[in-house]
């Protein structure tokens, strides 16, 4: 079981629901550190809501909180935050959750590609130029058909 005395400033109250919430996890099997990020993700709300019991939330806290996190944190940390968050407050008031986040939505972020760092058709033919061997040719020409990595092919 995960020891919660990493998190010291946590409140005998919403320790509780940690504890209640890892045995859950534990009973699903959910990997160890699996458990460890989602904790991790829903201690800094806590913080922020200066550990005020978490069954007393209200919606327009976790609004509050969702804007202040989103001038913070990158897209992606958002993202993880708030779907840990809605995974939380789902196994500590199943019948709230929808109500409680019904007006946070979040959009996937997408990475974008640098177009300038792609590697294009005139890139892949100097390179299999370069092969000296057949075999290195026909691994490289798979690679790139197939979108596979080396180690996938070998």
């Amino acid at each position: 079981m995960y020891d919660l005395k990493v998190f010291p400033e946590l409140d005998p109250v919403n320790r509780v629901h940690f504890e209640r919430y890892v045995r859950h996890l534990d009973l699903k099997q959910v990997k160890f550190n699996t458990v460890r990020t989602k904790l991790w993700r829903v201690y800094p709300f806590l913080k922020w809501y200066k550990f005020q019991d978490a069954k007393t939330i209200t919606q327009a806290v976790l609004e509050d909180y969702f804007i202040k996190r989103r001038a913070l944190v990158s897209p992606f940390t958002l993202q993880g935050g708030i779907l840990e968050l809605k995974l939380f407050f789902r196994f500590l008031l199943p019948k709230k959750e929808k109500q409680l986040f019904q007006n946070i939505t979040i959009k996937r972020p997408r990475r974008h590609l640098p177009v300038d760092q792609l590697i294009t058709r005139e890139d892949i033919s100097k390179i299999i130029d370069a092969c000296e061997k057949p075999r290195d040719r026909a691994l490289f020409m798979l690679m790139w058909d197939s979108g596979g990595r080396i180690n996938e092919l070998l």
